[in-house]
């Protein structure tokens, strides 16, 4: 699957992106659009099938214009209008999304595997070379190693290859942050009764409850929860029961999973002819759901700052760390105030919430600011 130097060395490819998931695609489509000839070398044989990834918001959809990705994308959603806010059953907050200034006034709800699945399209379309099945595990300035002994060649690599990336270690770049030892529950569930439309989070006594409505008739669950164990349908029903709008019941539970969150940021998103995107080079919260949405602007920017020179790539590398650290800590400061154990942070987070919430210029501000646009 994989070839040697003579096959695939400078001479026949621009770009080695390593890492296949929606920030290595959106870079590699972004850089054969713009005429260079581009391999993505992903470890995975097979695509994801669940993942946290949940909505892709309206500046991202803006730049997934640039490689006809946005409406195939649009096409396969589920437009979320408005995000809500409550407690008790009564809304602190909404923010409409129908107010930005986009194309797009909405949050589109659609999984990373379907969005995954429409990059790869595009790249094959592209005449991206993807190469499943491909463990990089060492790089240099100019090419790397895989895992079976051979080298490949190219003038410019970008690392796309996740929290664990081995571009970002090889390469020498820190990566400081903080680990939170609280566990979270994820899963899809079909509901009965009257589920709330669009993206909900509700912050109640013992935790909070996130839903999130997705296509097929589906809803997403996202909770903090007291153990480490699987989330089973019982232990979903009650979080459901003690957190969430009265009357639900899960009638089935399609998938689940449990995740912990980790607030990191790269001491540089790049050195020499490497860059890093994606999780490579920033990890937060799921709060806003910004992590995936980020790594997809980095990846089409950065195509465009590798064809402009080496001048555009480093302010590249500083716009997006600057990007990248404003979203870390913006999240890691609400994440930590949603789940703080503090009674006191717990009583006066929704007060404060409330206010804001009957403060017209608020919600517009958080609707703007979790649409990706300024």
């Amino acid at each position: 699957m994989t070839r040697g130097l003579d096959a695939g060395g400078m001479n026949s490819t621009d770009l080695l992106v390593v890492g296949g998931g929606p920030a290595g695609l959106a870079t590699a489509a972004a850089a054969a659009r713009l005429g260079r000839r581009v391999r993505v070398l992903e470890r995975r044989t097979e695509q994801r099938r669940h993942s946290r990834a949940l909505v892709v918001h309206a500046h991202t959809l803006e730049e997934l214009e640039a490689i006809d990705v946005a409406q195939p994308l649009i096409d396969a959603g589920l437009p979320s209008r408005r995000l809500t806010i409550s407690r008790g059953g009564r809304t602190l907050l909404a923010a409409d999304f129908q107010r930005v200034n986009s194309r797009f006034p909405y949050a589109l709800v659609v999984s990373q595997e379907v969005t995954e699945r429409l990059l790869q399209q595009r790249c094959v379309e592209l005449g991206v070379e993807l190469l499943p099945g491909t463990e990089v595990v060492d790089c240099f300035d100019g090419g790397v190693r895989l895992a079976d002994g051979q080298e490949l060649s190219a003038p410019q690599i970008v690392g796309a290859d996740g929290l664990g990336s081995v571009i970002r270690a090889r390469t020498g770049i820190g990566f400081p942050g903080s680990s939170d030892t609280r566990h979270f529950t994820l899963a899809d569930v079909r509901l009965s009764g009257d589920a709330p439309a669009g993206l909900n989070l509700h912050l109640e006594p013992d935790g909070i409850l996130v839903l999130g409505s997705l296509p097929d008739q589906l809803t997403r669950i996202i909770a903090d929860a007291p153990t480490e164990n699987e989330p089973s349908r019982e232990i979903l029903q009650r979080m459901l029961a003690t957190r969430g709008p009265a009357g639900l019941a899960i009638d089935e539970v399609e998938w689940s999973s449990r995740f912990s969150v980790q607030h990191r940021l790269a001491d540089s998103f790049g050195r020499g002819r490497i860059n890093l995107v994606g999780d490579a080079a920033h990890v937060h919260s799921p709060v806003g759901g910004q992590g995936m949405n980020l790594g997809i602007v980095d990846g089409i920017e950065l195509a465009q700052a590798l064809v402009d020179g080496p001048e555009a790539v480093e302010l590249w590398r500083v716009r997006r760390r600057a990007a990248a650290r404003q979203i870390v800590r913006t999240t890691e400061t609400l994440f930590g105030l949603a789940t703080s154990r503090q009674p006191v942070v717990r009583r006066i987070v929704p007060r404060l919430l409330g206010l804001a919430g009957h403060t017209p210029s608020i919600p517009h501000r958080l609707a703007t600011l979790a649409s990706g646009l300024r």
